[in-house]
């Protein structure tokens, strides 16, 4: 995954979630949002950090701040 698909991939459910909310849907909205932090971005975290060679169990990127120690690595 190069660094634009994976921007895409981060960015594009947001619009979504956006969107939920700009239309008057804001229980929908909220549970979107909250799939996304809960469960969407992680996985999509955790397979760029593999792809990039980090090797860190899937359950850590859970843990307070510990993606920040990957900004670097996610981001760049």
């Amino acid at each position: 995954m190069n660094r634009m698909a994976f921007y895409l991939k981060v960015v594009l459910p947001l619009i979504v979630v956006l969107f939920l909310f700009y239309n008057n849907l804001e229980v929908t909205g909220s549970i979107s949002l909250f799939i996304y932090c809960i469960m969407y971005r992680p996985v999509i975290d955790y397979q760029r950090l593999l792809q990039k060679g980090v090797d860190l169990p899937f359950a850590r990127l859970y843990l307070p701040l510990l993606r920040f120690k990957y900004f670097k690595t996610l981001y760049l």
